[in-house]
């Protein structure tokens, strides 16, 4: 705990921050036609108190992680500390006044510079606060690159549907205090993954001008068009077919009569993974007082292979939650609900009918778990 406090610490003094990191994944035990290895390269480059700068490309293949990859990022992130905007698919959007809760990145570990309560140390006292079954053991060092890195595992394990599943992070840790490698295994039942995560080109307070959070949007993305209102209350809520985690086929209808929770997210967006502990803390409260509640979590916003290996290496974490995923160009969460942001999730009644929204994610409340309990009273 204290190579990761060391950590945590770097990070927050840090006053600019740039690396570059390459991720493996693994799967062990892949279903058929699914690719058993694929490939993430992402390059960020952070300065306080909120400018940003965040690529992340998805190849088919190994590529020469040395160089920076030609095409169109997947997903792109800048802040220059007034506008922030938010490239996917073949749009993007602009938001004034950029949340520090919102310049988060998915997977990589790089965690906790602009927040202190996301590194990996404060991950791990909330997770013993909440009496989870988690272990931090130093290992010793290890050379990465020539480098001197401490060698610190994080077990945490859990239960899911009686079975047992071992979440296990091997984090090395340079001098500094900064994380250079990070590799990630998930062991739940056959799904077994493994996630390589290397940092590299790290470099700290680095000279760089205001140009870098520029951001220009690429020959043929389209600026996003104008948000329509969210369903209000008691609007039917549409139906919609997708498909869940091991590909059968799941329709809102098929809940009718149950209070469900609709959240749309996608893997890369950073609220979306920190709302989740929340929602799953609120499913576990209401089904100990006897008040089941379905948990619909879709993602429609990146291809399938994302949506699969995050499901397959995190999703298990989060059992309250059913996960579903339904094609992009379906345009389910957009066109049925008028979604314009993520997280964002719908309080649906026994009924069929809206009862409540929220959108983003900025710290738990209550306002969730108030309006599934009307939701519950009203029948």
């Amino acid at each position: 705990m204290a190579v990761l406090k060391r950590n945590r610490d770097a990070m927050i003094t840090l006053q600019g921050y740039r690396a570059q990191c390459t991720m493996v994944t693994k799967d062990l035990n892949p279903q058929p036609g699914a690719s058993a290895v694929t490939y993430q390269l992402s390059i960020l480059t952070a300065a306080k108190p909120n400018l940003m700068r965040y690529e992340m490309w998805e190849p088919k293949d190994a590529v020469p992680f040395a160089t920076k990859p030609s095409g169109t990022p997947s997903i792109t992130i800048v802040s220059n500390g007034k506008k922030e905007w938010i490239q996917s698919r073949r749009e993007y959007k602009e938001l004034d006044n950029p949340d520090l809760k919102r310049l988060q990145t998915v997977m990589e570990p790089w965690d906790g510079f602009y927040v202190a309560d996301l590194s990996l140390y404060s991950q791990a006292l909330t997770s013993e606060k909440n009496k989870e079954d988690i272990a931090v053991r130093m290992l010793g060092a290890e050379k990465i690159d020539g480098m001197p890195c401490s060698k610190v595992e994080i077990d945490l394990k859990q239960q899911f549907n009686g079975k047992d599943v071992e979440t296990r992070k091997t984090v090395y840790l340079r001098p500094d205090g900064l994380v250079r490698r990070e590799i990630t295994s998930v062991h739940f039942g056959t799904d077994n993954f493994v996630s390589t995560s290397d940092l590299l080109r790290i470099e700290k307070n680095p000279d760089l001008r205001q140009e870098t959070y520029a951001y220009t949007p690429p020959k043929g993305i389209a600026l996003e068009a104008p948000a329509a209102e969210l369903l209000a209350s008691g609007t039917p809520a549409p139906d919609f077919s997708a498909k869940g985690k091991d590909g059968s086929p799941i329709k809102l209808s098929d809940f009718k009569g149950k209070v469900v929770v609709l959240d749309f997210w996608a893997s890369w967006c950073g609220p979306c993974m920190n709302s989740m502990p929340h929602t799953q803390s609120v499913a576990d409260k209401l089904q100990k007082e006897g008040l089941p509640v379905v948990f619909l979590a879709v993602d429609d916003g990146e291809p399938a292979d994302g949506f699969n290996t995050w499901v397959s290496k995190t999703g298990v974490t989060y059992p309250a939650l059913t996960f579903a995923y339904s094609p992009q160009e379906a345009l389910v969460s957009s066109k049925l609900y008028n979604v314009t942001g993520i997280p964002t999730q719908y309080v649906i009644d026994a009924k069929g009918a809206v009862r409540a929204s929220f959108v983003g994610y900025g710290g738990p409340t209550d306002d969730l778990e108030k309006a599934l309990r009307a939701a519950i009273k009203a029948g």
